[in-house]
Order: C-alpha cells, then structure tokens, then sequence
C-alpha cells in the first residue's frame, strides 16, 4: 500500500523508473574483490558492527530465538543478497539496506541482551561504540559552523543550491530579454543540468521553472519536464570544487561559460556553481 503510488505512476508511464534503475544497475558489468570488501565495509560503519552478534553468537540462542530469527532474516535477506550482487560492480550506496537492518534490529537487540550479563568484552565494545556514534552526532549537528579548508566541507553539495538556482533564473531573464529584443519570442530558454541527480535540487529551489537533464538519458525528469530537442537553448548549471569552468561535452548543442558564483560554508569556499548558455541550433 505504502509503495503503491510509485507502482501505479510506473503502470502509466511505461514502467519508466525501475527501466531506468535497472539500466543504471547493468550499464558497468565489471565486478571487483576490492570493490565489494569496500561496500561491505561501509555497510558495518554505517549499520554498527553489532550485526555481526547475530551470526556470532547464534549457537546460544533457544531454538525459538533461532526460528523467530529465521524469520527476520526471510524478510531482510532479499535486499542484502541484492546488495551484494550489484556491490561488487560499485553500483551501491549504504541507504540501500536501511530496511533490512531495520528488521533485524529487533532481533540484535534481543542477542545483545542475552549475551550481556556473561559478556565483559562485549559491554566494554557497547560503550565504545556508543561514545563514538555520540562524538559523530555532536560533530553532525555542529557541521554548519566547523570550519574546513576550502572545497572540503562534508555537505559541499548540498550547500548554496537556492543561490544557484535564483542566479540562474536571473540569467534566464536577461537571456530571454535579449532575445525577445531581437524579435525572437520561440525556443525560449529553460534550466538544464548536466546531471540527474542535480535535477532535484535545481527543481525544488526554482519551481515551478522545468528543468531539463541534458545528457540525454531517460529518466523520470523527462516526463514531468520534456527532453532536450533541437531549437532549445537553456542556461545549464554545474556545481564543482574548482574555479576553472568544466568542459560540457553533447552529442548535440553546444555550450559557452557565462558566469559562476562560489558558495561558502563558516567563510570558507564550498563549491563553485558554473552557468552556460547551450543551444541546440536547428539543422538548416
């Protein structure tokens, strides 16, 4: 029931969203040791060691205890095993398995406390834990005000976006003006990025402007916004640790530097926002 909005917008439209998941997924065949054993290790600093109790200290579980174990485990296996296939071709990220060890989270609590009292090591590796996890949350919280050398700030990338997307509306104004100046009052330029994932940001803090994804590949954006199409001009916005503005390489169009504006975090640089005018010229 939870899921059934996505599932029903996938009935409409050509199963659009798990089509292009399982592109993403199969576009890189090759698989790497080094790459998996990296993924795995996220998994534990992100989850908490403590997991591994559960297949450590199964042997002193009550055959109960195993079978409602079992259980979890019938529920959050799927997810882990999908996991560890596509891991080892480096198309994971740790949020992936959220639910699993959400379902066993109940389950390790319960090992937890039975191997407690007779434990010693183990009580001395909670409180371990328990003090880091505490040190980590006071620096999260403190994030915004912690000063870090320039282009190093953990949350870089999600810093400055309503700027950047309020500097691109402006750039699109004038553009729009100019053109409309010379008489031009078709093929009005729009927002593009060069990258999905910017998409969301860029749409959230702009809207209800459309923005389209530029490389090309199909995705939800394409549905709620239209796709890139000869005659389109647009002002593409790219974020990057770095002042000199990056190449913008298309199969069609071309696109020329405009502007950038750099963001700050507690006065320190956090990434440059890099503004092109693109055109699709029309074929002659």
């Amino acid at each position: 029931m939870l899921i059934s909005p996505v599932v029903i917008w996938n009935v409409d439209n050509d199963w659009l969203s798990f089509r292009f998941q399982s592109a993403y997924q199969a576009g890189d065949s090759s698989w790497s040791a080094r790459v998996l054993m990296r993924a795995l290790g996220a998994q534990v600093a992100t989850y908490s060691p403590f997991f591994l109790i559960l297949f450590i200290g199964i042997k002193q579980l009550s055959a109960q205890d195993k079978r409602s174990l079992g259980l979890a485990l019938c529920w959050a296996l799927p997810t882990l095993v999908l996991f560890l296939v596509h891991a080892g071709s480096g198309h994971s990220s740790p949020h992936w398995t959220y639910a699993s060890w959400l379902i066993l989270t109940p389950a390790l609590t319960y090992s937890v406390l039975q191997l407690w009292p007779n434990a010693k090591k183990l009580r001395i590796a909670t409180y371990a834990w328990a003090s880091t996890l505490a040190v980590i949350a006071l620096f999260i919280i403190a994030l915004p005000w912690v000063s870090v050398d320039d282009y190093k700030h953990p949350l870089k990338r999600k810093i400055g976006w309503d700027q950047a997307a309020q500097h691109a509306l402006s750039l699109k104004q004038a553009w729009i003006t100019e053109l409309q100046s010379h008489g031009e009052n078709t093929h009005l330029p729009t927002l593009m990025v060069y990258n999905w994932h910017h998409a969301e940001p860029l749409a959230w803090y702009a809207r209800p402007e459309p923005v389209l994804d530029i490389r090309g590949k199909t995705s939800q954006f394409d549905q709620w916004f239209g796709t890139w199409a000869p005659g389109d001009r647009g002002i593409l916005i790219r974020p990057k640790p770095h002042i000199a503005p990056p190449d913008v390489i298309l199969d069609h169009g071309v696109c020329q530097p405009i502007d950038q504006i750099t963001t700050t975090i507690a006065g320190n640089k956090g990434q440059v926002f890099h503004f092109y005018r693109c055109v699709w010229p029309t074929q002659s």
